[in-house]
């Protein structure tokens, strides 16, 4: 990975989450493939950050292994199950593009997944769950601007925030239950 594309990937993670309304505007206006420009290397990047604090937190390079892969399917099974589950509910009175949904989904993970990060690197610091609501408020502030039209889609942004805040917790928890 070049300096150049982890650059910008660490700042996209950084105005996501600092200042969505800014970054979202940003997003609208692109068309680049998300997955390969930032789904995978962000989550890799989370990973690698992840399996050092598993491993220094259990001195067990297995079970810091398997905790690391654990993460990263759960960071990918969430987005693609979001992300599936949108196209699937999607209809005539939610008018947003299907590329649109995928940004959506994937930037309002963001938050989540650096917080998931951080919570496996330094599990002390288990009282800063309760910013894994955040991630509503950047998808809330990304519908808002990704949009087309909004017409009467309240159960589609209750279904995605309630989806994009618990998910990855509960596919790595189940990940982890089923490892024990």
């Amino acid at each position: 990975m070049t300096n150049r594309v982890l650059s910008s990937l660490i700042q996209r993670v950084w105005q996501i989450t600092t200042s969505p309304n800014t970054e979202w505007n940003k997003i609208s206006e692109e068309q680049k493939p998300v997955f390969r420009t930032f789904v995978f290397p962000y989550i890799t990047i989370c990973c690698i950050v992840a399996f050092w604090g598993f491993l220094l937190d259990s001195l067990d390079f297995v079970s810091a292994l398997f905790k690391t892969l654990f993460l990263f399917l759960s960071m990918l099974g969430s987005v693609c199950i979001v992300w599936k589950t949108d196209c699937f509910i999607k209809n005539d009175n939610i008018n947003i593009k299907r590329n649109n949904i995928l940004q959506l989904v994937v930037y309002s993970f963001v938050p989540n997944f650096l917080l998931q990060t951080l919570m496996s690197f330094v599990p002390l610091m288990f009282f800063l769950k309760i910013l894994a609501l955040y991630p509503a408020y950047v998808f809330i502030k990304g519908y808002d601007i990704l949009a087309e039209e909004k017409k009467d889609d309240t159960l589609f942004i209750i279904i995605n925030i309630i989806l994009i805040v618990t998910l990855p917790w509960l596919l790595q928890f189940i990940c982890n239950y089923i490892w024990k």
